[in-house]
């Protein structure tokens, strides 16, 4: 039987897992707050599909801040493909190119690094064909 994906049970505003809560206070209560994953921000551990990507990029800790959380907050269908992207049902596979997002701070952080790549290839042939990998999904 496979096994099922436990982001499929994430509801907004929690952002956590419950049967993640306990592990990630313990492991990062001796790091200061501002270093500690963000409880308030859906996380992002991936972003796009490993059965379409052909790039897979691997990113560090990316950085996130209050307009992340009032973004998330006032933006109903970002939080929908926020959401949805964790269980791989986004629009867009690689969503942050999905045009109705264009404008928010994932677009504005993602398309100018594929800039010249959108100038060759179609949209939503691009954003079958990416993937990225976080190191830490939110903090």
């Amino acid at each position: 039987m496979p096994m099922q994906n436990p982001w499929s049970s994430l509801v907004y505003p929690q952002c956590i897992l419950q049967e993640d809560e306990e592990i990630i206070n313990k492991c990062w209560s001796f790091t200061r707050p501002e270093h500690r994953p963000r409880k308030d921000l859906i996380p992002q551990p991936f972003i796009g599909s490993l059965s379409s990507a052909e790039v897979v990029l691997l990113n560090g800790n990316p950085y996130a801040d209050d307009n992340d959380r009032e973004e998330q907050r006032k933006n109903q269908y970002l939080r929908d493909q926020l959401i949805k992207a964790l269980t791989f049902k986004t629009n867009y596979k690689f969503f942050w190119l999905d045009p109705k997002l264009q404008g928010t701070g994932g677009d504005q952080w993602w398309r100018p690094k594929f800039k010249e790549l959108l100038k060759e290839c179609a949209l939503d042939s691009l954003a079958a064909k990416i993937m990225c990998i976080e190191w830490l999904s939110q903090s």
